[in-house]
């Protein structure tokens, strides 16, 4: 037997892996771009499916009887996933991981507030979420991402901005900009012309909540989290090629309708789904629950909540070349769940069926380990 470790702190790295006889494999395979309308409810399912890994990429997908009698696969090491579903990890496109860092938490010292990041992180790894994007408001929190160990996962800042002014200031600091995460009008200097350069400059602008329709869909603007327009006003933000980013839990709270989703996917639009994890009295870092209140609150279905969770949520962050599907050339991020049908995802509220999170080859959670072997 192959000892690989359970702790997420000391992430394993084997060399060439294969992953068979899973009961659903949901590759997601398909284009490198946001899927819209009909194409959400393609998962792309194979029965007794299974993966070879080789450094971290995937090599093979395909059925396990084909896959298992491959050469390269001989002396690679076995997870077996029988009765399970294994898919891609999911992608949080939204995050505050640091939000709850505030009043009396400023007076921590650096090397607690990088323990807490720690702990948070495990959490969504406990959960299959192995790509994050989270919101940061001053340098000294990007600094703290930056030279954290993230137990494995990829996070990707955003920095928040309130006008044009800071914007100029601070995009050395990240690719990616965030205007309006405080309210609907808190940059009154930004005009589409200015959106505009910026993009041409190689900003990644996105959008929170309030904003005109001629700011958030002229101006190129890439994704646009919890946009505040009526289900009848949707069509032009359906045609766009702005991603939106819809948090369920907010329709939990009642401060968000839950007609928008169905309205998009209806008018063949895209859209990715979110936790919006921060530190307010209610909130969820589980995609699964997200996948949950999505369907139940939302009228999305299991595979279009599952899509939204993880390629068109890896096209909100710019990484759908990378993660977000399970295909031949992209990064081995996956998760085991137990259960025997994609669609009891869903049905298992407040449940966590994750027993295996993957990211790069790496083995970053894993509750089976007498499952693993060479043959």
């Amino acid at each position: 037997m192959v000892k690989v470790g359970s702790g997420i702190y000391r992430p394993q790295f084997q060399k060439k892996i294969l992953i068979r006889g899973s009961r659903q494999l949901l590759t997601l395979r398909g284009r490198n771009a946001p899927r819209r309308g009909v194409e959400m409810k393609e998962l792309t399912i194979i029965e007794d499916g299974a993966l070879l890994i080789r450094d971290g990429i995937i090599q093979e997908v395909g059925p396990t009887r084909r896959i298992e009698r491959l050469a390269e696969a001989r002396d690679a090491i076995v997870v077996e996933a029988s009765g399970k579903v294994v898919m891609p990890c999911f992608v949080d496109s939204y995050t505050q991981l640091l939000n709850s860092f505030e009043g009396s938490t400023r007076s921590w010292s650096r090397s607690r507030r990088e323990n807490e990041v720690r702990e948070r992180l495990q959490w969504f790894v406990r959960h299959g979420t192995a790509t994050l994007e989270t919101r940061v408001r001053e340098y000294k929190e990007l600094r703290i991402l930056k030279h954290l160990h993230l137990c494995g996962l990829q996070v990707i800042p955003t920095l928040s901005v309130q006008s044009g002014q800071e914007v100029r200031f601070l995009k050395d600091w990240s690719p990616r900009i965030r205007l309006g995460d405080w309210g609907p009008s808190f940059f009154p200097d930004l005009d589409v012309d200015y959106l505009i350069q910026q993009k041409q400059e190689g900003v990644s602008i996105h959008l929170h909540g309030g904003a005109t329709d001629e700011v958030a869909l002229r101006s190129g603007v890439f994704t646009w989290t919890q946009p505040e327009i009526r289900s009848d006003q949707s069509s032009a933000l359906a045609a766009s090629s702005v991603i939106p980013v819809i948090l369920p839990i907010l329709s939990y709270q009642g401060i968000q309708g839950n007609d928008l989703a169905r309205t998009l996917i209806d008018q063949e639009g895209t859209l990715a789904l979110a936790s919006g994890f921060n530190g307010g009295p209610y909130r969820t870092l589980s995609m699964p629950m997200v996948i949950s209140l999505a369907c139940s609150r939302l009228r999305m279905t299991e595979a279009e909540s599952i899509v939204a969770s993880t390629i068109n949520g890896a096209c909100a962050l710019g990484l759908s070349r990378k993660t977000g599907s399970l295909e031949t050339g992209k990064d081995a991020d996956l998760v085991m769940l137990n259960i025997a049908d994609y669609r009891e995802l869903a049905g298992n509220v407040g449940m966590n069926q994750v027993v295996f999170t993957m990211k790069r080859g790496k083995i970053l959670f894993n509750e089976m380990r007498e499952r693993i072997w060479n043959d």
